[in-house]
């Protein structure tokens, strides 16, 4: 069964965070196609909540926020190509920990820092998760420095974006209102629609219940540890 949850427990950005989810989680499963519609509405809700949030960064906070993108950009492109280098070693073991972890970081998007602040977040936050099961390989590829350099820069575009965002908490934007009203209308929409794919059983929507339930779940996690440290 689908979970319920409060979308005023969010902050702007972790709304637009939790559609980005869904959108992926969607675009992965079975009922694509099903959804594609209503997936269509949530995105174009979701980009225009994420550029509204950006165009309201004040001076400050955006030279803060665009100097610490850059460097995570470069931390990733350098883990990127590090990877890439491994696979054409001559060593066996080299390479073919290389190969794999070519493959893994394809998923996610060899361009990935080309995208927006809020979507390449989540991509690296992906991107990570993925890769905490293949230690041995990054060991093998001799990347592991390149991999803390990343994590590193990662963790502080963080810690400078939730900087910004705790600003902006205080004082959004009409803009910004307006539309994460609209964007939690089109998240309550594609959920009631997945609701009803669960009723009728539609082949493959116990699966993708299951993720979104997943993300619903860590999403909220997040908002609660938000607010014990603010």
């Amino acid at each position: 069964m689908l979970k319920q949850f409060s979308h005023s427990l969010l902050t702007s950005e972790e709304l637009v965070i939790i559609a980005e989810r869904f959108i992926q989680a969607v675009n992965a499963s079975r009922l694509k196609d099903i959804l594609e519609n209503r997936i269509k509405k949530t995105t174009e809700a979701s980009n225009v909540l994420s550029e509204s949030l950006n165009e309201g960064l004040s001076s400050v906070h955006a030279s803060r926020v665009q100097q610490a993108d850059l460097l995570r950009d470069d931390a990733f492109q350098a883990f990127k190509y590090g990877v890439l280098s491994s696979s054409y070693r001559s060593e066996p073991s080299i390479k073919q920990a290389g190969e794999r972890l070519v493959e893994i970081v394809r998923k996610r998007g060899f361009s990935l820092y080309n995208l927006g602040y809020i979507a390449q977040s989540e991509a690296m936050r992906s991107l990570v998760y993925d890769l905490e099961r293949y230690s041995n390989e990054i060991s093998h590829a001799g990347v592991a420095d390149l991999l803390v350099e990343m994590l590193n820069s990662h963790e502080h575009f963080d810690k400078v974006y939730h900087e910004k965002t705790t600003e902006e908490i205080k004082n959004e934007t009409p803009q910004v209102v307006v539309w994460k009203t609209e964007l939690s209308k089109q998240i309550t929409l594609f959920l009631n629609h997945v609701e009803l794919l669960e009723e009728d059983k539609e082949e493959g929507v116990n699966k993708l219940v299951e993720t979104l339930n997943s993300i619903i779940n860590d999403m909220m996690e997040q908002a609660k540890e938000r607010k014990q440290t603010a």
